[in-house]
């Protein structure tokens, strides 16, 4: 069953809205794949592309999101507000994620008799978060990184589309077309609908940060997701996502 996440949008933040491109987050969603019961459209496409070039190494991350009954944890998403970011820059975000953060979110994430993966982090916070780190950069590196310059090439003709919509429609405009399950309201109101709990939350003055998902219509095997929204930095990774 569906329900709602909503995220109410001042003016003031709504001016402040902002695009990034980030090849970790599309490694993450298109890792979700790992658990066959994600394996559908677009990360499912490219999970079967990319199956046969996994690395061992990579065991760590992906046996970390395929015990999520809830997705990703927000800890493993890189807090940066540059528009063009590394992986390596992202992943050395994530080892400087907070011990308290990490340890929320674990438990939000994932029930208590979970995997020695999942524990880890639970008991020692950030430190124990290396050998998920290494995990990531071996899948970057075989699975994403081959094809990373044609897929942002098409990222940023997307952003760059968005960013005349906003220049000719405004904002909220280009809110409500961005995806499918994304509603914008005039109250100020920003809804997606999504199959968890549902969400509130206020932006308090921070903006709103759109991560672009590689499309649809991109026929190489890549990751795709409805665009990911967030309250902007500064203390973003604090901040709960409207997607997961």
């Amino acid at each position: 069953m569906s329900t709602a996440a909503e995220a109410r949008i001042p003016s003031a933040d709504l001016a402040r809205t902002s695009f990034s491109i980030s090849p970790l987050e599309q490694l993450l969603t298109g890792s979700l794949a790992v658990d066959s019961r994600r394996r559908t459209g677009p990360k499912g496409r490219w999970w079967r592309g990319i199956r046969s070039r996994i690395p061992r190494r990579a065991a760590p991350l992906l046996d970390l999101l395929a015990a999520s009954p809830r997705g990703i944890p927000d800890f493993l998403l890189a807090d940066s507000t540059a528009y063009l970011r590394t992986s390596a820059d992202e992943l050395d975000s994530v080892l400087t994620a907070d011990d308290e953060h990490i340890r929320t979110e674990l438990d939000h994430c994932y029930d208590h008799c979970a995997p020695p993966v999942v524990q880890r982090p639970r008991d020692e916070g950030a430190r124990a978060l290396r050998p998920v780190v290494n995990a990531a950069a071996a899948l970057h590196r075989e699975c994403l990184a081959p094809d990373w310059r044609d897929l942002h090439r098409t990222l940023d003709a997307e952003v760059r589309r968005h960013a005349q919509t906003v220049v000719t429609d405004g904002p909220a405009a280009m809110l409500d077309r961005l995806h499918p399950r994304l509603g914008w309201r005039d109250t100020g109101t920003l809804t997606v609908e999504r199959p968890s709990p549902p969400l509130r939350h206020r932006l308090a003055g921070r903006g709103l940060r759109s991560t672009e998902p590689v499309p649809r219509q991109v026929r190489r095997p890549a990751p795709a997701q409805p665009s990911h929204c967030a309250p902007a930095p500064s203390d973003a990774r604090h901040a709960p996502c409207l997607h997961r």
